[in-house]
Order: C-alpha cells, then sequence, then structure tokens
C-alpha cells in the first residue's frame, strides 16, 4: 500500500512539474519560438509547421502549438497571409484551424477546413478549446505553456500576467509549496536525483511528493495538488525566463516584490539557500543526526520557520 501511495504521488509530481515548463525547459534547444516577437520571421512559422506535420509526439500536447499560432495569426498579418495561401499538410490542417478559432478568425478557418477538424483538437486538449484572450492558469499546469507560447508569439505581457494572477487567490501555505517545488526543480530538475543520503531519500521528489500529496489528498481531490503544481511550474519557468526576457525579468521581479508575495518568497529562498548548505555539510559529516532531520523536514515540506528547529536545539 505505501508503494502504491508512493507511485500515486510520484506520477502527479511529475506530470504537474513536466507539462508547464515546455518553453522554458527548451531554452537551449534553439526553439525558435522563444523571443519570436523580437525577430517574427516566416521561416520559424514555416519551421513549427514543419515540425506538427512531421512529429507524434507533439500529438498530445497541441494548447502550446495552437496559442503561439493563434497569437502569431492575430499579430502579423502578412504571416497569416502566407500561411492560408501556401499548402498545408493534411495532418497540420485541424491545428490551423483551432489557433484561428482560438483568436475569432472563424470565416478563415471555416474556409480552410470542415469544422469537424478543429472540433477534435478542441475535445483532444482542452487549453485549446477556450479563446485566447479567456485563458487563464489555475490547476492544469499545460496552461502556463499555453500562455507563455502567446506571449512568445507577441510580447504581450498580459498572457505572463495571467500565469501570476494565480498566486493571488492561492493561500499562503499552497505557495510555500510551490515556491519550495519550484526552486528544488530549477535546481535538481523534475527526474530523480540521487541526493547521496542513503536510508533517508534517494531523492528529493520522493519526500516532497508524498508530503504533498498527504496535505492536498491528491487521491480524493489531485485538483488541488495540481494546482499547488501549477504554481511550482510557473516559478520555475518564469525564473528561468527572467534570465533571458526582459519584459518577463519586470513583470515577474515586480510581482515577487509586492507586500503579499516578498515575505514568502524570502522565507523560502532562505530556507533553501540553508538546504544547499547543509546537504553540502551531510556529504562531509554524516554523524549529525540534527542535519539530517533539519534536511528531512526541508524535503517533507515542512513550514519554513520549523525546518531549522533540530539545529536550534543543539
Amino acid at each position: 500500500m505505501k508503494r502504491f501511495r508512493i507511485a500515486v504521488a510520484l506520477a502527479v509530481l511529475t506530470m504537474g512539474l513536466g507539462l508547464g515548463l515546455g518553453l522554458a525547459a527548451s531554452a537551449q534547444s534553439g526553439d525558435c519560438r522563444l523571443g519570436f516577437y523580437r525577430n517574427p520571421t516566416v521561416q520559424c512559422v514555416d519551421d513549427i509547421l514543419g515540425i506538427l506535420g512531421r512529429s507524434k509526439e507533439v500529438s498530445s500536447a497541441l494548447g502550446p502549438y495552437v496559442a503561439f499560432l493563434g497569437e502569431v495569426f492575430r499579430t502579423y498579418p502578412d504571416i497569416r497571409k502566407h500561411v492560408l495561401s501556401s499548402p498545408i499538410a493534411a495532418d497540420v490542417t485541424p491545428i490551423v484551424v483551432a489557433a484561428l478559432i482560438s483568436v475569432g478568425r472563424r470565416d478563415e478557418a471555416a474556409a480552410l477546413a470542415p469544422p469537424d477538424g478543429a472540433e477534435k483538437i478542441r475535445r483532444a486538449d482542452k487549453p485549446s478549446s477556450a479563446p485566447l484572450d479567456a485563458v487563464r492558469a489555475s490547476d492544469n499546469p499545460g496552461v502556463n505553456d499555453v500562455l507563455i507560447s502567446a506571449y512568445a508569439a507577441s510580447g504581450n505581457i498580459a498572457h505572463i500576467k495571467h500565469i501570476l494572477e494565480n498566486f493571488e487567490t492561492a493561500d499562503k501555505e499552497m505557495i510555500h509549496d510551490a515556491l519550495r517545488m519550484g526552486l528544488m526543480n530549477g535546481k535538481f530538475g523534475s527526474g530523480p536525483i540521487k541526493l547521496g543520503r542513503e536510508g533517508v531519500a534517494r531523492d528529493w521528489m520522493t519526500p516532497m511528493s508524498m508530503a504533498a500529496c498527504a496535505r492536498y489528498e491528491c487521491k480524493v481531490n489531485p485538483k488541488k495538488m495540481m494546482r499547488m503544481m501549477t504554481l511550482a511550474s510557473a516559478f520555475w519557468a518564469l525564473q528561468s525566463l527572467s534570465e533571458r526576457d526582459e519584459n518577463i525579468k519586470k513583470t515577474f521581479t515586480t510581482f515577487l516584490s509586492d507586500a503579499r508575495m516578498k515575505p514568502l518568497v524570502l522565507a523560502e529562498s532562505t530556507a533553501f539557500g540553508n538546504y544547499m548548505t547543509l546537504l553540502l555539510a551531510y556529504a562531509g559529516i554524516q554523524d549529525k543526526p540534527e542535519i539530517n532531520e533539519t534536511l528531512a523536514r526541508f524535503e517533507q515540506l515542512e513550514p519554513a520557520e520549523e525546518v531549522a528547529r533540530p539545529l536550534q536545539m543543539k
């Protein structure tokens, strides 16, 4: 039973972190969508359509592509005309149709393909079903990707603000957990990473996912945990993209500095810094149970002010 609980928790955590990181995670891969708004080219759009036509791997994650193309079609009339006047592969046509519909260009969509093609896309991928301007982040990490992709196409910072709005209605405990998850994912990645503490935790994901699953009752209320994961993936993705995009950096920094977010970010950043210091210390001094307990408390999502208590008691 315990192994089953661990498997469920890890599955939810891995899915949650993986879904919200698309463009941020591909920053080093040369994806032409990154920063497209600074240098919009027909070639990039043709390349994206070519990828969609060749790859089976993107079929389960079409929302970001629909959002990117929809925003391109709305923002750059010349590129839209180029695409609509060029041959479009049969497998790609429903995606182009869905992109046109997402930004209200229904006449062009109707002229391009039978309506059932776009309907199939909408049924298969919910983030592409709503009008692009109505998309908001909530409890689906994939929506972060949708909004980041739309921003990449046009530079419209409103899409990034719609990601940050999700933090405004989340309770502080959930934000604390999301920030910690985001910081850990930024350092160690979303896959299991051995931390070198035998008998305590083979990776950071196992104890954190178990703690989060218990706190948010992930087996009976997966949406609550998925909302926390949506916040965590948003934090990591925007932190990563801030290194490359000044507009995101300015908006993200301003948001994290407001009266509500600033103390939460400070508390978790300090706890994370202490965790990394103690992790290195543990590698050299493995007979200090108070260090091990402190590390374990952090990994089990104990409140930041409680994490260091074992050390304070010495």
